[in-house]
């Protein structure tokens, strides 16, 4: 039945939703109402774990049936036609067409088998039955708007040989291609630059304006809701507890969880440092150039050239900051200096250059130089307990006893503010600030002196992330740890950095105290990526 008069375009009633595990069952949804009206942006928010993609998945009728069920009374309507028990056959021709979702994880939405072209191009043969021709015409229209650059190049082209940011491009591209009624964005930008990610969300702003869209968008990122929607619904515990227009919700929230949410972000700048520390690592023109390589023979016919020629210093209780897009060579710096990928030009750890050492000579000096990845579910083995991943390293690195090693385990947890009784569990019994937390524990233990910290808080909640940035500022202190900061979200960047060093494309645009660089950036670049990062602070609800 098509929507009439002023009807919602989606009308979510009384929604609840129980999962069963053996003879248990847990109320994920209890009860959630909204509306949503054509070309309107309705922003759901709340922390992990509060039911906004559960809510989300319901209305795509996505969840792992019968596992999950919806309580009595729950009612989902679109265009006044109700999509709970309307079937499969039905519900298939409203997704990916009329409805449109957008993952927050791509890497685990995409099809690793399948190319860029192929993925994109099934939606279209799909639901619209183009031809051959039309449906890469459409493609490489489709990569072009999202900001895919070379995009002829990028059709043929698996997931694992994108960058995170180019993923979820990639996942956006697809959910745009039929140009839905409804698009469903489920932390769309979380993977992205600060640049990439204000181009997405003009993009998803003028497409709406275009084609009358409406977007239910499901973030943790507050500044996002407040310049993208027209209205908001606070989520937490599987309950909307405030709801209401962006601005009255902004300036005079109501309910406690609001306010402390709202209140939630890396706060502060880091205490002056002593400039005479000692110097803990050094790269003097560090340079990683991967070869490409054509031919039956498979000669090198160029080079990326991923870091090309970098100088930096990092002391001790010092952090230096690396910036920039994805792609620009960030992780591939850090690697470089942990030796951890092949390199030229000089490492130098505590007074030595490391950079000709074997593998042997090396690794004594491994547990001195640790790392913090950006997934905390990627990087945690699920088979493993949270005491054998965090002793795994003084396994390899310590001769003392099975004792010895779980007294270093408690400690370790209990310095990252976890309950050293949850060692026995796995990582999935945890939220992602806890694994986050097991993440870090599992470099501290073995007591470093250099720490690479790689996106270690752009897939968790605002709130969480607050808490990340001064556990890993007290753990600094405590033991004068020198970080070297991988990040794209600059207000983490400024909460920590003593120094910034901007790149792009494999080289030094600006570098220089944080303060100069924030406040005073010389490059364009950089004051691109500092208008990219800070509008949405300032912005007023749209």
């Amino acid at each position: 039945m098509a929507e009439t008069g002023t009807t919602p375009l989606l009308q979510v009633h009384n929604l609840g939703v129980r999962f069963r595990s053996g003879g248990a069952v847990s109320e994920a949804v209890k009860g959630v109402s909204f509306d949503l009206n054509r070309g309107e942006t309705l922003g759901l928010v709340g922390e992990s774990g509060s039911g906004k993609s559960v809510t989300a998945l319901s209305v795509l009728q996505l969840l792992p049936y019968p596992l999950a069920e919806h309580s009595p009374g729950s009612s989902i309507r679109f265009q006044g036609q109700e999509l709970i028990g309307i079937g499969d056959r039905r519900m298939r021709s409203v997704r990916g067409n009329a409805i449109s979702m957008i993952f927050q994880e791509p890497m685990t939405s995409l099809n690793p088998l399948h190319t860029v072209q192929k993925q994109i191009g099934e939606v279209l043969l799909l639901h619209k039955g183009m031809d051959r021709v039309q449906t890469r015409r459409r493609i490489l229209e489709l990569l072009d708007l999202v900001g895919i650059g070379d995009a002829e190049r990028r059709l043929n082209a698996y997931p694992h040989e994108l960058s995170g940011g180019q993923r979820q491009r990639v996942m956006i591209a697809m959910a745009l291609a039929n140009e839905p009624d409804l698009l469903i964005a489920d932390e769309p930008t979380t993977a992205l630059d600060v640049t990439i990610q204000a181009q997405i969300l003009k993009l998803l702003k003028e497409l709406q304006e275009r084609l009358g869209m409406s977007m239910l968008l499901i973030t943790h990122d507050l500044g996002i809701v407040r310049k993208m929607a027209q209205n908001v619904c606070v989520m937490t515990q599987g309950e909307i507890v405030e709801q209401g227009a962006v601005e009255e919700i902004f300036q005079r929230p109501q309910h406690p969880y609001t306010q402390r949410l709202l209140a939630a972000e890396p706060k502060g700048r880091p205490p002056a440092r002593d400039a005479s520390a000692p110097v803990v690592m050094e790269g003097r023109d560090v340079k990683v150039h991967f070869p490409i390589r054509k031919g039956l023979l498979k000669r090198a016919v160029d080079h990326v050239k991923a870091v090309d020629g970098i100088d930096l210093t990092v002391r001790e209780g010092h952090t230096v900051g690396v910036v920039g897009e994805s792609g620009s060579g960030k992780t591939t710096l850090g690697m470089a200096l942990l030796r951890l990928t092949a390199s030229q030009g000089s490492v130098v750890y505590l007074g030595r250059d490391i950079q000709g050492w074997k593998a042997k000579q090396i690794r004594p000096l491994r547990r001195e130089m640790q790392v913090v990845f950006q997934d905390p579910y990627g990087s945690l083995s699920p088979r493993l307990s949270i005491a054998e991943i965090v002793g795994e390293g003084l396994k390899v690195h310590d001769s003392g006893s099975a004792a010895e090693r779980d007294a270093r385990i408690v400690e370790a947890l209990e310095e990252v503010g976890l309950d050293p009784d949850s060692r026995h569990r796995y990582p999935h019994e945890f939220s992602g600030g806890q694994r986050q937390r097991i993440a870090i524990a599992r470099a501290m233990v073995l007591k470093p002196r250099f720490v690479v910290l790689d996106e270690p808080t752009s897939a968790l909640d605002m709130s969480v992330q607050a808490q990340i940035v001064d556990l890993l500022r007290g753990l600094q202190s405590r033991h004068r740890l020198a970080y070297l900061f991988i990040s794209h979200d600059l207000r983490v960047v400024r909460a920590l950095a003593d120094e910034v060093l901007v790149m792009r494309n494999g080289r030094v645009v600006e570098q220089g105290p944080a303060d100069r660089i924030f406040d005073a950036p010389r490059e364009a670049y950089t004051r691109a990526l500092m208008r990219a990062a800070f509008e949405l602070e300032t912005s007023d609800a749209v």
